[in-house]
């Protein structure tokens, strides 16, 4: 029997004061190359504030842990992110001093590699070892395909496009965003695969005929990585005659610098240089629907243990 319920997240800085050490971090994984610390330093600067990932987070938990109750489950649900706060060593502690003994550790990443799977099942192995706890976990991560997570997805998309009038839709492109990984990471997964499934049944939903993949937020390392960049795009939005880019990150559950900066900063620039409108759905992770398709899957894990 599962005693409680562990949510993975990644984890952003909430504060000017926590960027240094959320990037200093990332480099000492290698999740960032050190020769992008002062230019990622200086966009994080920019997005300061905006967010709060913390709160985000732990509002989520909370909220999973009601509605569980709801269901007849009374399960505690805790939070922990792989860097900041809510960290994983604070998760550990306070389910040390419950002493649980078997969770679910759901990650908080539709798409699987060893980015958004393996590296949280190791950050969660080596807290546990540092908190001096012997528990047992079993993952699972978010169903790319579920159709509560798809639609709230396309409830995003169709909110952003309520801002454009009928005519501007006519000219609508609608460009689906994930994080860019390795080639050589892709081909040991079905990453691509995965985000091409969850765009295919979004499309469907909001029915826009013309659509896209882009993956953004590539390093600068001399790596290849998956691709189109929207830059690349942008010649195919030339012949076609569009005149407005809307951005779906199906791969961003919750704000991170990839989606206020990159996409929200960056993107839009690019798009602006090139004649273009742009704009952005907002990420799901207090979406009604993507609540439920959590809780959904969490069910269906608890009823069969």
């Amino acid at each position: 029997m599962y005693d409680h319920v562990l949510i993975l997240g990644y984890g952003q800085p909430s504060s000017a004061g926590e960027i240094k050490p959320f990037l200093e971090a990332q480099i000492k994984f290698k999740e960032l190359s050190p020769d992008r610390l002062p230019s990622r330093t200086e966009q994080f600067q920019k997005a300061a504030g905006t967010y709060n990932y913390a709160k985000t987070l732990t509002a989520f938990s909370e909220k999973l842990e009601k509605a569980l109750t709801a269901f007849g489950m009374q399960m505690p649900v805790y939070a922990g992110a792989r860097f900041m706060a809510p960290s994983l060593k604070e998760a550990m502690a306070k389910i040390k001093k419950k002493r649980h003994s078997r969770g679910l550790a759901l990650i908080l990443a539709p798409f699987k590699c060893e980015l958004t799977y393996e590296r949280y099942q190791e950050a969660l192995k080596n807290a546990i070892q540092e908190a001096g706890l012997s528990i047992q976990y079993d993952f699972i991560k978010i169903k790319h395909t579920h159709p509560l997570f798809c639609q709230a997805l396309a409830e995003r998309a169709r909110a952003a496009m309520r801002t454009l009038t009928l005519e501007q839709r006519e000219f609508v492109h609608v460009v689906f965003t994930a994080p860019a990984i390795t080639q050589m990471m892709s081909q040991l997964c079905d990453y691509e695969k995965e985000v091409s499934a969850t765009c295919a049944i979004v499309i469907k939903d909001i029915a826009q005929p013309k659509w896209s993949i882009c993956y953004h937020s590539a390093d600068s390392s001399k790596e290849a990585w998956t691709d189109p960049d929207f830059a690349t795009l942008m010649t195919q939005f030339i012949k076609e005659k569009e005149r407005h880019a809307l951005l779906v990150p199906v791969g961003a559950i919750a704000e991170t610098i990839e989606t206020l900066h990159d996409l929200d900063i960056e993107t839009r620039k690019k798009a602006e240089i090139g004649g273009y409108g742009s704009m952005r759905s907002a990420a799901v992770i207090e979406h009604p629907k993507f609540i439920l398709s959590i809780l959904d899957i969490l069910i269906e894990k608890l009823k069969k243990a």
